[in-house]
């Protein structure tokens, strides 16, 4: 499960710039609406000539067989205007709190959906100041979940949350050095080549060990070759078994070292895991110290019992920690790009403003796509999360057999991060192709910005 991969792309997007090359928007727009739309080859050229007005736009379009050409030229060359002038659905008292791009992105979505403006006009005209404030800074897919809530139960979802000023996210929980982390590295890399190492031996010492065993069978007990085979039995089970507690105790290290230096894990929760993890890894040490020079077949039999026992409660709780360290993982992803879209919103107020309908171009339509991949993850890794949660006082078998739902739920988170990070890729190219520079977006604020938080209670905080 390769959430690093998609860290790696949604961080790689994050850090934009000026475009090297400045574009004019509404000559973009014009010619690739005469790219789309027509056979004209010099669509450049043409459109400069209709921005210069050197031909007529509407008998250029209709001579083109556009049939609404008077829209489309008001579309393509109009001057940039607010979408809604006079904002009837919200009291000025809220617009004069909440920054101008958030109220845009209403804006452009009682546009899109007309049939819904009396819905979203009842349903904010309902909010006091402070949820309105709240409601404003949610993102895209959480705004559209709450509007197709009954709308009492969406006043109580907001209700139950405050608006507080936060850091500009750094994504990340604590600091790991990177000497720290190229150590990690380093052991990982060692744990899977002696891993490999001890599966390859333990795959030959058992099949040894089987066909040594089966040709015993067939011996006569009291020869001096079932003598002969008996001992090479009990060396070759030697051998497999201490093969096994290798494989064991580097798989356990592989998981110790990433979560060890796993910036999205808090100090305390990672200082809990390590230290199980080495206990675990210190019970399989002491099996190890026994193999080697076994002296009967029934003591042989005993340490494999109890590697078994030691190994069905290691092995369950490094699942259940691996999937406490990719849920993390996978939500700071969505952190980061809850922030990213932040960012764009404040991007596409820009394009608005010099004259291009985010709407028509269909960036307004990609950017909820993606907000709803988010937010289909989101909740995806909250399922997770509440599974994890519920699982967390069993061991052995049951701690694993019951994580694994919460396994299945992050798979499916992961492939609508993959999918939100492929529309991401898109809009940023487009937002870049206009030479749109994206920056904070909240105005007035260059360290820190707002987000919406669930309200908890200093008892359930407390609780153990």
């Amino acid at each position: 499960m390769s959430f690093l991969i998609i860290v790696v792309m949604i961080a790689s997007l994050a850090p934009l710039g000026v475009a090297e090359t400045r574009i004019n928007p509404r000559l973009k727009v014009c010619v690739d609406y005469l790219n789309k739309n027509t056979d004209v080859r010099n669509t450049a050229t043409k459109c400069e000539s209709l921005q210069r007005e050197e031909v007529d736009c509407v008998d250029y379009l209709e001579s083109k067989g556009v049939d609404d050409a008077v829209d489309k030229c008001e579309i393509l060359f109009r001057v940039g205007t607010d979408v809604i002038k006079d904002r009837q659905y919200v009291d000025k008292e809220i617009t004069d709190v909440v920054d101008e791009w958030k109220l845009k992105r209403v804006d452009r979505l009682m546009v899109r959906r007309a049939e819904d403006e009396g819905m979203v006009k009842e349903f904010i005209s309902g909010l006091s100041d402070d949820d309105a404030a709240k409601f404003f800074t949610l993102g895209r897919a959480t705004q559209k979940r709450l509007l197709g809530m009954n709308h009492g139960e969406a006043y109580g979802w907001l209700d139950g949350r405050e608006l507080v000023s936060v850091d500009i996210p750094t994504f990340q929980k604590r600091e790991i050095s990177d000497e720290r982390v190229s150590e990690a590295r380093s052991r990982i890399n060692s744990a899977n080549t002696d891993f490999r190492r001890a599966r390859n031996s333990f795959v030959d010492n058992k099949a040894q060990f089987l066909d040594l065993k089966t040709r015993l069978e067939n011996c006569d007990s009291d020869s001096s070759v079932c003598e002969s085979l008996r001992s090479r039995i009990l060396i070759k089970g030697d051998e497999y078994v201490f093969n096994s507690v290798e494989m064991k105790i580097n798989y356990l290290t592989r998981i110790r070292e990433r979560i060890a230096t796993a910036p999205e894990l808090e100090d305390d929760d990672v200082q809990d895991m390590v230290l199980a993890i080495d206990d675990d890894i210190d019970e399989l040490m002491e099996l190890r110290e026994l193999l080697g020079d076994v002296e009967n077949q029934d003591r042989l039999r005993e340490i494999a019992n109890n590697l078994r026992d030691v190994w069905t409660g290691s092995r369950a709780r490094g699942y259940y920690y691996g999937m406490i360290l990719y849920s993390n993982r996978a939500d700071s992803i969505v952190d980061r790009a809850l922030y990213l879209e932040r960012r764009i919103d404040g991007a596409l107020a820009e394009l608005q403003e010099a004259g291009i309908d985010v709407s028509e171009i269909g960036l307004d339509d990609d950017v909820e796509m993606f907000s709803q991949e988010i937010e289909f993850a989101r909740l995806k890794i909250e399922e997770a999360n509440g599974k994890l949660r519920s699982v967390e006082n069993l061991e052995g078998d049951y701690l694993r057999e019951n994580s694994y739902d919460a396994r299945l739920d992050l798979l499916e988170a992961k492939d609508h991060l993959k999918e939100g990070t492929r529309i991401l890729g898109d809009v940023l190219s487009d937002i870049r192709d206009y030479g749109i520079e994206l920056e904070n977006p909240e105005e007035g604020l260059e360290d820190q910005i707002y987000e919406v938080i669930e309200i908890v209670e200093e008892s359930e905080e407390n609780e153990e």
